[in-house]
């Protein structure tokens, strides 16, 4: 929706935590087994071994409401789904960079890096900057810059 995929043959949802156990239900109800729980990221796998796997993000309500207020509408099969705005987007990879997951750094710097200039993001403006800082950090917005050349 943004320009850019990379294909990581999993699906991730970003769910309000209030409403954590209606979708550990749904998602054992409709086949698939809890793998992982972080507590706020919990990754399922499809029981019956086809299928991609299913990460649910859980945020509190606040920032879900803002993030579907903000979001894109996609059309997928038969459905329309909300898919988060660019912003947004580039938000999460900076919140996953400052976790600083080493097995995870490279691909989320380069879908960081090939969005903003897919989008034509100006890396210099001072609303990307502060999107930086407070997602990142500073020393994180120096390494942007200095990969795009901006």
């Amino acid at each position: 929706m943004h320009g850019y995929g990379r294909t990581t043959k999993d699906v991730d949802i970003l769910v309000c935590k209030d409403d954590r156990d209606q979708w550990l239900e749904i998602m054992t109800a409709s086949g698939w087994a809890l793998h992982h729980d972080g507590g706020t990221f919990l990754q399922f796998r499809p029981s019956a071994g086809d299928g991609w796997p299913v990460d649910l993000m859980l945020v509190n309500a606040a920032t879900f409401g803002k993030m579907l207020a903000d979001s894109i509408t996609a059309q997928l099969d038969a459905a329309t789904v909300p898919v988060v705005s660019l912003n947004h987007l580039l938000a999460l990879k900076l919140f996953a960079l400052k976790q600083k997951q080493s097995h995870r750094a490279v691909k989320d710097m380069d879908d960081l890096l090939n969005l903003i200039l897919k989008n034509g993001v100006d890396a210099r403006s001072a609303a990307f900057r502060e999107l930086v800082e407070k997602y990142g950090d500073a020393k994180l917005y120096k390494k942007i810059c200095q990969a795009i050349r901006a």
